[in-house]
């Protein structure tokens, strides 16, 4: 009974070996099927053969490296990606994450995602410094940036200076309606202007007739004034010359009394003597 149970188990033993071989083979078949149609750059069917093999249980950097690869000549960027990502959890050494970070930088750049093909390159020479290509790789990713970044600053201004000019352009259209919307109020300014010109100039031409008028009256009067003025002076002064000349008359008969009395005076003394 005991025999027959290690028996059993050893039966089993061997069939899952059996299993796991067939499925290996399988796996290795297709992996050997998926690198013949990479070398002759057929892609698709390299790609179809790798993703048979990791099915099948070929779950190793090789099988998944290869099948980025593969992703990556049919310009499926993303896809890449993701099989470089993968491949990175079963690398054995240095070397093969460097490989699978130098591919991923590659992928990177194609999608003109500088920035992280420079991370991607970067890393790929921490791992290993010796490599030229991925030190090129990292420089011309840099590069890339720097013009992203200039090209950027340049449209940028361009937007700016596009953004002020388009502003201009609405601010004079803003003063052209303006004008345009004073336009008439200036011609019924202008009308206005004329009007009230015109019924200025009829007003100045009737006061020049009410104000001829009523400088000639002011003159009238005027002279008027100046002949009462003058008929004033003229009887005061002809007052004056009567009161005078009934002074001098006063004067002169005083004076004849005065002569009579001193020659009578004069008369008597010598008679007295």
């Amino acid at each position: 009974m005991v025999y027959s149970k290690k028996k059993y188990w050893a039966l089993i033993f061997i069939l899952l070996i059996n299993i796991f071989q067939a499925q290996t083979g399988a796996a290795r078949k297709y992996l050997l099927e998926g690198d013949k149609a990479y070398t002759t750059e057929s892609y698709q069917d390299a790609a179809a053969n790798y993703l048979r093999s990791i099915q099948e249980g070929e779950g190793s950097f090789k099988s998944n490296f290869n099948l980025g690869n593969a992703m990556y000549k049919l310009k499926k960027y993303d896809d890449a990606l993701l099989q470089y990502e993968k491949s990175l959890s079963f690398a054995t050494d240095n070397t093969e994450k460097a490989n699978a970070y130098f591919n991923m930088g590659d992928a990177y750049f194609q999608k003109r995602l500088y920035e992280k093909a420079a991370e991607s390159f970067k890393s790929a020479l921490k791992l290993n410094p010796n490599d030229e290509n991925a030190r090129y790789n990292y420089t011309l990713s840099k590069q890339k940036i720097e013009e992203k970044q200039q090209k950027q600053e340049e449209q940028n201004k361009k937007n700016n200076s596009e953004q002020e000019q388009n502003n201009g352009n609405k601010k004079d259209d803003l003063k052209k309606d303006k004008n345009n919307q004073a336009e008439p109020d200036n011609k019924n300014d202008e009308q206005g202007k004329t009007d009230a010109s015109s019924n200025e100039t009829k007003k100045n031409e009737d006061a020049d007739r009410n104000g001829n008028k009523s400088i000639k009256n002011q003159e009238k009067q005027s002279h008027t004034s100046n002949k009462s003025s003058q008929s004033d002076v003229y009887q005061k002064s002809y007052y004056e010359n009567i009161l005078k000349a009934m002074e001098e008359q006063e004067k002169r008969a005083h004076q004849k009394i005065i002569n009579k009395r001193t020659v009578r005076s004069k008369g008597q003394s010598n008679k007295d003597w």
